[in-house]
């Protein structure tokens, strides 16, 4: 790779951020010498802001999420409701299928959001056996966004994954207004999520509308899919 003359510092750089060189090829063949450097630069630059970010904020963050299980235990699976029961099967299957994202060097957060009653299957599954991971509820991971400002147009140190079952949703807002949120006569609607991302505009999330017919879930059909 060095062949088309990345300065030695850079490749340096590079190496340290767990980066390969040959990966940039392309970008060298289609703008040439001149501009690759300069990108090269900038990218650099901006993988070592994430790092720097990483190492100033993620032990802030595992911290206050330790805090959050210390104060707010995950229950019993027997002292929840048969609805909240019935979630546990759907949320441990959208962990199991859920494509699993490495950082390239470590210095990367993977931050998975599951409401409360969801908390344990995470814990038990992949995202519990993860060094790299944190589990917090929606509210608790809203409360982490009041504290910490990242930086505008800086890179990401962090990977978001989410899950939602949603038992009571609003199908007045704008996503869900045209959709057909029918189900038989009787039973309930529920909306289940499922969402990743690793940067602000890079991932995406699917919706699938479920029946919960006041004993078990039933999966009815997909009816969204969002790319950021």
């Amino acid at each position: 790779m060095n062949s088309i003359n990345i300065p030695p510092d850079l490749l340096e750089r590079l190496a340290l951020l767990g980066e390969k060189p040959e990966l940039f090829s392309d970008i060298y063949k289609a703008r040439g010498a001149d501009f690759f450097v300069s990108f090269l630069r900038v990218y650099i630059e901006q993988r070592e802001e994430a790092s720097s970010l990483y190492r100033e904020w993620s032990p802030k963050l595992r911290a206050y999420a330790n805090q959050c299980r210390s104060s707010n235990a995950c229950p019993d699976s027997q002292a929840l409701s048969e609805q909240d029961r019935a979630k546990l099967p759907i949320y441990e299957s959208k962990i199991m299928k859920a494509e699993r994202l490495r950082p390239k060097d470590g210095h990367c957060v993977i931050i998975c959001s599951i409401p409360f009653v969801g908390v344990s299957v995470a814990q038990r599954l992949w995202p519990g056996e993860d060094s790299l991971s944190i589990i917090l509820t929606p509210l608790e991971l809203r409360q982490w966004w009041e504290t910490y400002k990242h930086p505008e147009e800086a890179f990401w140190w962090w990977i978001d994954y989410w899950w939602k079952i949603e038992d009571r949703p609003n199908t007045k807002r704008s996503r869900f207004r045209k959709q057909d949120l029918q189900v038989p006569d009787g039973e309930s609607p529920w909306l289940v999520t499922s969402g990743l991302r690793w940067g602000p505009l890079a991932g995406g999330a699917t919706t699938e509308l479920w029946s919960w017919n006041g004993r078990e879930a039933k999966f009815v059909r997909d009816i969204g899919k969002l790319i950021f």
